[in-house]
């Protein structure tokens, strides 16, 4: 999935190359396809982290539902933080597409998800 994002972003640049112009549906479906890959690679980790198909056939409910609501809500700050970007940035004053409210919450919450990860792997070794 990162690689298809990734060939978009490519196209998107070379748009950019022969014409000069942007093609911003290009753009932004290659970071779509980036924050999908990366939900599901963080997805993964944290399933690994608790040790499911690897010490444990399955999860408790209540951790599957606790993954299913970060994972949820991480993916949804994170496209969040992509139409922000696409509707009210001023690209005269932002420099990083995190500086702004959602995308303070979706570092804040890629913070919390490496604890967690620490916090899973640490109780899966013990």
């Amino acid at each position: 999935m990162q690689a298809l994002a990734t060939i978009v972003y490519v196209v998107f640049r070379c748009v950019i190359n022969l014409n000069g112009v942007e093609s911003l549906p290009i753009e932004y479906i290659g970071r779509a396809l980036g924050i999908v890959s990366e939900t599901l690679f963080i997805l993964l980790l944290i399933l690994l982290s608790k040790g499911w198909t690897v010490v444990r056939g399955r999860l408790s409910t209540t951790g599957t539902m606790l993954l299913s609501a970060s994972i949820t809500f991480y993916f949804l700050a994170q496209v969040a933080a992509l139409l922000w970007e696409a509707y009210m940035f001023d690209p005269g004053e932002v420099l990083y597409e995190y500086e702004s409210t959602p995308g303070y919450v979706c570092m804040a919450f890629l913070v919390l998800m490496w604890v967690w990860f620490c916090t899973c792997t640490y109780q899966t070794l013990k």
